[in-house]
């Protein structure tokens, strides 16, 4: 298009819809087609060529081309003056070839004849518009005496602007200006710059592009002391384009290029469960591109630093809900210990859920389901359809942010520094000699306790738990390399108190008992004989056994469901023999009490074999001085107890539970002699005193 007198088109929709897109992608268009112009070469052969090419060529020629490419970003400067200065600076730097032409000339005069200050608005539509009446005449009124102090060079602004016209007109130029985002400007700015365009609108050869909401701009033109009304706009506007709304399948084809082109090779850990949420709540907040790049802008920073570390479906609801229903992820944000589970509410699930109802969301229904997807104990209290059946260890290995072990890596911007990353361990794990790889760990971590109070060993642990859950790596390595270390970590305890104490004992059988899932039964039955046999970790050895025999009923225990039974019945009733075999052989060597659990095994005894054997060989363990001391410093259980002083350990024994395999008298009377003489060791005496202090304890309660 070369319009004589020039013309104003605007392109029109809500913020986000796409303007400086399809601006953009229209002015690269125009490049293109006028350089294959000014080449005299086939419009096929330009579009091949790259852009970074064609952009070089096109500014090359600036000073010789036709068509000429203002862009004009009007919120780069602050203040109607500086608008006004700046359009006819660009318009000057861009067309004013050669300096000292016609067309130089005349944007100079007219530059030097704006005034030094006040508001410009009224003046130059007065000075370049002629003053009348109008729509003109009613913006001039609203800037006020701005337009009386421009009238005295009034006549010099006409000339001048005349004097540019015919130079345009003459050099047979084609001029585009482009000014986006009018509506991010102040109204008093705003009202610049249409008066601007209004002025000089009819210039030959030139074209304006204005890009804005019209909503944004009637309002803000309706505004201040001087409404004005919104019909003045098509005095301006000639053609007014109304982008069209973007179609929902292209925004959800941008959404999901954007997002993979961040991820890479990641996956969702459960693809049904990405789906669902997908279509339940994070679609419903995607309606524009600027949503997209919004959303892409924040996910490619934070995703670099957590990966590997969250739950890809949940980072990408956590981040949704940030950007678009700020309040909630606000509250989210201060109430993550409740919601994760870190916290004991004895409120009714429903009124605790009543707390989280998202009833100033901006879309109360898409939050609410984010919410209900992110965290179970509130999906529970409403009843919504949101079904999640993943176990809690598969969330613990997904790293949900509904597990208390993870949810803090979604607000750290990375990995708890208190964990090490799951690459190090799984590679650990994978080695030759992964014993050497988690000795380092644990030599590592040392007794450094982390920042929740846990020891870093156990959560080294825990972390295990979940990765051989997850992959069927328990390996015969493996499984070899726990056992050597699982003594030392049984000595250590590293106990966490939570809704029950969990030891390293207990975290040890969880690795195997977790391990054990993912492999076939045939690997399963090799792993378990594989343990039953080794040659020492005997306390674990046992506690792994015992559960494998417990799944079939064995030895007086409740028979799991047979889906629940890791091996057979056959070789989990060999794998038991074994083990009480081993139990039997470390008894008669007197290296049981040096276990780091004697009870423990003496009590699998006990479940395993006849309590008369167990009881004859605690009748002449007891007879020996230093087994008979340790016996009494291990026989006490531990109960836990939580009060407003905090947290405590109470020892108690209790005499009647042991009729069957333990003389307690006896070894009372044999353990007070000891402590009664006068060469007794302190730590005789202090053993001793515990003792009867734990008996007294446990007269009261339960077996």
């Amino acid at each position: 298009m070369a319009p004589e007198e020039g013309i104003v088109i605007s392109v029109q929709g809500e913020w986000g819809s796409g303007k400086t897109s399809a601006i953009e992608l229209t002015q690269r268009r125009v490049v293109i087609l006028e350089l294959a112009r000014e080449r005299g070469i086939s419009l096929e052969g330009a579009e091949k060529q790259p852009w970074s090419s064609t952009k070089t060529e096109w500014d090359a020629l600036a000073s010789i081309r036709r068509t000429h490419i203002i862009r004009f970003n009007p919120w780069n400067f602050s203040g109607q003056e500086n608008l006004v200065r700046a359009f006819f600076k660009e318009v000057g730097a861009t067309i004013g070839h050669p300096a000292d032409g016609a067309i130089s000339r005349a944007i100079n005069k007219m530059t030097e004849h704006l005034p030094s200050g006040a508001t410009l608005v009224g003046g130059l539509i007065g000075a370049l518009a002629g003053g009348g009446a109008g729509a003109g005449a009613a913006l001039g009124r609203a800037a006020g005496e701005g337009a009386q102090r421009l009238l005295g060079s009034s006549e010099t602004l006409e000339s001048a602007k005349r004097e540019l016209g015919s130079a345009l007109r003459e050099a047979d130029k084609r001029i585009i200006v482009i000014i986006d985002d009018l509506d991010r400007l102040l109204p008093s700015e705003m009202r610049a710059m249409f008066a601007l365009v209004k002025s000089l609108g009819d210039l030959p050869n030139v074209l304006y592009v204005l890009s804005f909401d019209e909503r944004v701009v009637s309002k803000a033109l309706e505004g201040g002391p001087e409404p004005i009304e919104p019909a003045f706009l098509e005095k301006i506007v000639q053609v007014p384009l109304q982008l069209p709304p973007p179609w929902q399948p292209e925004v959800r084809q941008l959404f999901f290029q954007r997002l993979n082109s961040i991820i890479g090779d990641a996956t969702p850990n459960d693809e049904s469960r990405w789906r669902r949420v997908y279509i339940d709540s994070i679609s419903s907040y995607f309606q524009t591109p600027r949503d997209v790049a919004r959303f892409s802008n924040t996910m490619q920073v934070m995703w670099p630093n957590v990966v590997g570390d969250v739950d890809l479906t949940d980072l990408v609801v956590l981040v949704t809900l940030q950007l678009f229903e700020p309040k909630i992820y606000q509250r989210v944000f201060e109430s993550i210990e409740f919601l994760a589970g870190d916290s004991i509410s004895f409120e009714d699930d429903k009124i605790v859920a009543a707390r989280f109802e998202p009833n100033d969301a901006n879309n109360q229904k898409a939050a609410k389901t984010a919410l209900a997807h992110l965290f179970p104990r509130l999906a529970k209290a409403w009843n919504t359809h949101v079904w999640d059946g993943t176990v809690r260890l598969r969330k613990r290995e997904q790293r949900r942010i509904c597990t208390k072990e993870y949810y803090r890596n979604y607000f750290l911007f990375g990995r708890d520094p208190d964990r090490l990353s799951r690459e190090r361990i799984e590679a650990a794990l994978g080695d030759q000699n992964p014993h050497e790889r988690l000795l380092e760990f644990v030599s590592q971590l040392g007794d450094s306790p982390s920042r929740r109070g846990a020891p870093k060993v156990a959560t080294l642990l825990d972390q295990i738990i979940e990765l051989v859950y997850s992959k069927p790596i328990l390996s015969d390595a493996v499984v070899r390399a726990l056992l050597d270390l699982s003594d030392e970590l049984i000595s250590r305890k590293d106990t966490v108190w939570e809704l029950f104490p969990i030891d390293n004992f207990e975290r040890l059988d969880s690795i195997f008992h977790a391990g054990l899932e993912p492999l076939s039964q045939d690997e399963r039955v090799q792993r378990v004989n594989l343990i039953a046999a080794y040659d020492s970790a005997l306390t674990t050895c046992t506690r792994v056994i015992e559960r494998i025999a417990a799944q079939h009923g064995l030895f007086g225990q409740e028979p799991s469901f047979e889906s629940d039974r890791q091996i057979p019945l056959e070789d989990a009733k060999r794998a038991a023999g074994k083990i009480t075999e081993r139990i039997r052989k470390v008894a008669k060597s007197g290296r049981l009490m040096a276990t780091p659990d004697p009870v423990s095994l003496i009590w699998a005894w006990r479940r395993l074999a006849n309590p008369s054997e167990v009881k004859a060989w605690l009748a002449k363990t007891v007879k020996n001085k230093d087994a008979l001391v340790r016996l009494a410093d291990f026989l006490p259980d531990t109960s836990y107890q939580s009060s407003g002083d905090g947290q405590k350990t109470v020892r108690y024994f209790k005499a009647e539970n042991y009729k069957d395999i333990l003389d307690v008298e006896d070894m009372k009377s044999r353990l007070k002699a000891l402590a009664s003489k006068t060469h007794a060791t302190e730590e005789v005496k202090a053993t001793y005193r515990k003792f009867l202090a734990a008996e007294e304890s446990g007269k009261g309660r339960q077996r």
